[in-house]
């Protein structure tokens, strides 16, 4: 499973790289760096781990073991480089870049070498496919889900409308994703993937569609057996500060 990066901002004061076990529970940090770490992803076999760091003043693809130890720079974007994923085989990493010269989706080796653009775009996050041949991505908004092939980087005849936050399914033959269904709800469809075909009739529903927790995210276990939910909580409170600088008492005029 991917580690968390929203519990070390309450426990590190920054945003470092956590992982909770999920049999126990048991919280393990992995990163301890002042500067924020973020997007983390295990490299195919488990040992590593590629994370988003801003530890030289802006977010570059970084690398380490699973445990955080030998960590080291892989791109040299200059700006923003975010979202990294490794192919099964071990020679590309593939993350999106939102530097303006460089925007869009990029492959690169671990070792720093052979970076090439495959997709250009504003707010591209690309999605590996199992087996490393495609990645899945949805460019700015209204944009339909599309596929492009990891090796050349040319455009796969595929898309899917309103399809958000892509996942490939374990067998890399159908890709589940965000959407809505017919009363606006927000759950988890999954659809036939098949280049060239149109397979919008083989679209289904999987999970979600809770009025009172609409999804926003979510992520599948390797083997397809589990499924976890990011959603959305609203919250209303009444809060009392007392002895606020600058603030006093109203002073009501009677007429």
């Amino acid at each position: 499973m991917r580690a968390s990066n929203t519990e070390p901002l309450l426990r590190s004061g920054n945003q470092d790289l956590w992982e909770v076990s999920t049999k126990t529970g048991a919280l393990r940090r992995i990163t301890h760096d002042p500067a924020d770490d973020w997007d983390p992803a295990f490299t195919p076999d488990g040992g590593k781990i590629l994370w988003a760091s801003s530890r030289r003043g802006h977010l570059e693809i970084w690398m380490a073991e699973a445990d955080g130890s030998n960590a080291g720079q892989v791109t040299h974007d200059g700006l923003d480089g975010e979202n990294p994923t490794m192919t099964r085989d071990g020679r590309w990493i593939v993350y999106a870049s939102a530097n303006p010269v460089k925007k869009g989706i990029w492959k690169i080796h671990p070792d720093g070498t052979g970076a090439a653009r495959l997709v250009m775009g504003d707010d591209v996050i690309p999605e590996l496919s199992p087996d490393g041949r495609y990645a899945a991505y949805v460019g700015a908004a209204d944009s339909p889900l599309r596929v492009v092939r990891i090796d050349d980087g040319v455009a796969v005849a595929f898309s899917i409308r309103n399809a958000f936050r892509p996942r490939w399914m374990p067998d890399g033959r159908a890709i589940a994703f965000v959407s809505f269904d017919d009363k606006m709800q927000t759950g988890i469809f999954v659809q036939d993937f098949i280049p060239g075909r149109d397979t919008s009739r083989t679209r289904r529903t999987l999970v979600g569609f809770d009025a009172e927790a609409p999804t926003e995210s979510f992520g599948l276990s390797p083997d397809g057996s589990r499924i976890t939910l990011g959603s959305q909580e609203s919250r209303y409170s009444l809060m009392l500060a007392e002895r606020v600088p600058g603030i006093g008492p109203t002073t009501r005029h009677l007429p």
